[in-house]
């Protein structure tokens, strides 16, 4: 070995030995703006113009329009007076702590599969962030979807709750990207064609859907196959 690849070795564990250090040392407030940002959550959570995690995006559905929510730690209109087990509930269950079951905008049929200490890491981020007063216009849906007891049917029909297990004789890292798109990057929930109760048409998972006026593009490695 030369001079020159013995320094560079013992540079490369240097920074080996410093990565893993400092993903050691992360704070729960670090790992949860991570996983945020892994999940997307400021993207429908953040209308233009508007700060960050404060609400107000107006989403269309076949059903009526959707708006998001607040979820900035401000008491009055935002999370400020939510719990770890109350976000817990809503991205297990599907349940929120003030109005009850959530409608199918907000992904949980997906959330469901985030583990508890994710969950629990995303929770101490959100209430890391500046309080932002918005009170956020109530969703527009028409009825009989606005009644907020249909969803128990939908849930029987599309909800499967359960953390998501890694999968006998696939790797770490293909688990991993299971765990990610599955469950907190939701990559199915805009591309893939949806039936006419706004449930996911398993069987064209990923082929690729028409959400809100655009196209999210065929994911599969069946480039012939496109949904929409």
């Amino acid at each position: 070995m030369t001079p020159w690849t013995r320094t560079l070795a013992l540079l490369t564990i240097g920074a080996c030995l410093l990565t893993g250090g400092a993903l050691a040392q992360q704070t729960q407030v670090q790992r949860g703006e991570y996983l945020a940002r892994a999940g997307d959550c400021v993207s429908c959570h953040t209308k233009p113009g508007g700060a960050a995690y404060a609400g107000g995006l107006r989403m269309k559905t076949p059903f009526g329009d959707v708006v998001a929510p607040n979820i900035t730690p401000d008491a009055a209109t935002g999370i400020g007076t939510w719990s770890a087990d109350d976000l817990y509930r809503a991205l297990h269950n599907g349940v929120g702590k003030k109005v009850g079951d959530l409608f199918p905008a907000m992904p949980y049929t997906f959330f469901t599969k985030i583990t508890r200490e994710d969950s629990d890491a995303i929770y101490a981020y959100l209430r890391s962030l500046t309080p932002v007063r918005n009170a956020v216009v109530a969703d527009q849906l028409a009825w009989p979807f606005s009644i907020r007891m249909s969803m128990i049917g939908w849930n029987e029909l599309f909800l499967t709750e359960g953390t998501f297990k890694p999968v006998a004789g696939q790797n770490a890292e293909w688990n991993r990207g299971a765990y990610l798109v599955e469950g907190l990057g939701h990559c199915s929930a805009c591309h893939s064609p949806r039936d006419v109760l706004g449930g996911i048409e398993k069987n064209k998972a990923f082929t690729g859907a028409t959400v809100d006026g655009w196209f999210a593009l065929n994911l599969t490695s069946n480039l012939k196959t496109v949904s929409g």
